[in-house]
């Protein structure tokens, strides 16, 4: 399988019908196999900050989203929306066409970059706003795109993944069987430790309450948590963004 093909393909099953963007000189390989392959439905948008707010609000209603932009300023266009998610644990997968692996390889002048030499920039400055990031190369594909959609999944963080125009056609030994949104399983001792402290912490405590934000909803803890407020008759308060969502 093609590293783009694969890359659309674990998407979908990440449960993205839709991906927001603007096309650009290295995106357009990726964008040529969405087409071809009709895995999703691409949205267009006027610049690529606007496609960084659409896939929040997509990942917000449906559990996760993506955006695809080309190099450095397409990047750097969208960090603002893609830092938001990372300040409110929004799942959203950021996809960068990058310049191609022979260019790095060989050293040679490009443009969308800073004209230094140097090539690592633009993941570095994504390194300060999402969990995980990536330069796909065809050895580490595979495992890469896996990584990084599970990260944004579990972490319930923006990710950021580099795919250089001149691999997105290159096959791949991909996996067959679909992709595994689950979380890992916990450790006995260091789950049990937890139990005993926070229960030791609501016994200790004069006036126990519970504050509720947002996270409860990311992480599908909203009913857990009103649950134990009523058997325990605990006060519970919600913040004002979390209120219409566990409401």
């Amino acid at each position: 399988m093609t590293i783009g093909d694969f890359l659309l393909r674990r998407l979908a099953e990440a449960g993205i019908s839709h991906l927001f963007g603007v096309p650009g000189d290295y995106n357009l390989e990726l964008l040529q196999q969405l087409e071809d392959s009709g895995t999703m439905r691409w949205v267009g948008t006027c610049g690529e900050l606007a496609a960084s707010y659409a896939a929040d609000g997509y990942a917000r209603l449906n559990g996760m989203g993506a955006l695809l932009v080309t190099n450095a300023v397409g990047a750097m266009s969208a960090i603002n929306g893609v830092a938001g998610c990372y300040a409110e644990h929004v799942p959203v997968v950021c996809i960068c066409g990058s310049i191609p692996l022979r260019s790095i390889d060989r050293g040679l002048g490009m443009h969308h970059t800073m004209g230094d030499g140097t090539w690592d920039r633009f993941l570095g400055a994504y390194a300060q706003v999402t969990a995980a990031q990536a330069r796909l190369t065809p050895c580490n594909a595979a495992v890469e795109i896996d990584r990084l959609i599970l990260t944004a999944w579990r972490e319930k963080l923006p990710v950021y993944v580099e795919v250089p125009s001149d691999i997105a056609y290159l096959d791949i030994e991909a996996p067959s069987e679909p992709l595994a949104l689950e979380q890992p399983s916990s450790d006995p001792e260091r789950l049990q430790s937890c139990i005993t402290a926070v229960a030791r912490h609501l016994s200790d405590a004069r006036s126990p309450a519970i504050l509720v934000d947002l996270d409860a909803d990311r992480f599908s803890v909203a009913a857990e948590v009103m649950e134990l407020a009523e058997k325990m008759q605990l006060p519970i308060a919600v913040s004002s963004t979390a209120k219409a969502v566990i409401d």
